[in-house]
């Protein structure tokens, strides 16, 4: 199974919901806090397209996006096809 990894701050209600959807699928991840972590933020919206929010849900090497690109994948049938690619 691809590995499943996601940026969280400890307060985001949204960052919640991704991580209750991702277990209630069954679905293993990697949490990434970035409370206090500004470089690291900053690295990441450099090089994901300026995203600054949080949820970053990542599948593989593969950005996904937030927790609405999560639940928008989960819905319509495409989040299990890619955690079977690797």
């Amino acid at each position: 199974m691809t590995k499943v990894t996601i940026y969280t701050t400890s307060i985001c209600p949204c960052c919640h919901a991704a991580k209750r959807l991702l277990h209630s699928e069954g679905i293993a991840f990697h949490e990434v806090p970035l409370d206090g972590e500004r470089k690291l933020r900053r690295r990441l919206a450099r090089t994901h397209a300026g995203w600054r929010t949080v949820p970053m849900v990542f599948i593989g090497e593969r950005f996904v996006g937030g927790l609405s690109e999560l639940r928008e994948l989960h819905t319509r049938g495409g989040l299990r096809p890619l955690l079977e690619v690797g």
